[in-house]
């Protein structure tokens, strides 16, 4: 137990101040659309997600590896006060089978159970919200929500289908002062992938991230909601239509 712990756990190092332009940068709208230059956007993809807009904590930074240690522990939180039973599951390379390295999936954080519904994976995520650009009936807007690397996400996906169990991913709230510890938005798989044009599937260079809005997903503060927010939904703002 006490190596799943402290799993995901980095030094902290000083670091100087992020500034305005580097984090509107990072949050660029026109990033999810892969509008920049080939060499700008690995460049922004890099600083991204190596350093994922490290916040101060006096004169330390808190590493993105630590941010997700800390969104675990939150989620295994919000799970003991839903009172439902999970494993928080280790990620040492020693504890993924050789086979399943091979066949590139990636682990998900917990296995969840439900009484008296079904266990399923989550994967937690620690996220600074952004825009996502939707067109809501021929009007473009831009709604708040979370992304996901591309490469990341099918990677879960793959054990998802490996496995035949329902993946989750939990979305935890990061802002300039911590993680809010109180919420999670959650949005299975099935739907999180509506949001990837069926001609960028799998197109890692020209489609980096996968971001689906908040409205999308599925508000979990006081207890766990793992209804279908899909069903009877007249805006269908996904990218990919059913």
């Amino acid at each position: 137990m006490g190596e799943i712990a402290n799993v995901g756990h980095g030094r902290l190092i000083p670091v100087p101040t992020v500034s305005a332009q580097v984090f509107i940068a990072l949050i660029d709208p026109s990033l999810l659309n892969c509008q920049a230059p080939p060499s700008q956007m690995a460049d922004i993809v890099s600083r991204h997600w190596k350093s994922y807009s490290p916040r101060e904590r006096g004169t330390k930074a808190v590493t993105m590896e630590e941010d997700g240690a800390e969104g675990e522990m939150a989620f295994a939180g919000l799970c003991d006060n839903w009172k439902c039973e999970y494993l928080h599951i280790g990620q040492s390379p020693k504890q993924l089978s050789s086979e399943m390295f091979k066949n590139y999936v990636k682990r998900p954080d917990f296995l969840v159970n439900i009484s008296n519904v079904a266990p399923f994976f989550v994967e937690v995520k620690v996220r600074q919200v952004q825009p996502v650009p939707v067109d809501l009936g021929g009007t473009k807007k831009q709604l708040q929500g979370y992304a996901e690397d591309h490469a990341k996400f099918t990677r879960t996906r793959n054990l998802q289908e490996k496995l035949r169990i329902s993946t989750w991913y939990a979305f935890m709230d990061k802002t300039r002062v911590g993680i809010d510890k109180e919420m999670a938005y959650m949005i299975p798989i099935s739907r999180l992938e509506k949001w990837i044009p069926r001609d960028k599937e799998g197109d890692l260079e020209n489609w980096p991230y996968v971001a689906a809005p908040r409205q999308c997903m599925n508000k979990c503060d006081k207890t766990i909601d793992l209804s279908d927010r899909c069903f009877g939904c007249s805006q269908r703002i996904c990218r990919r239509q059913d």
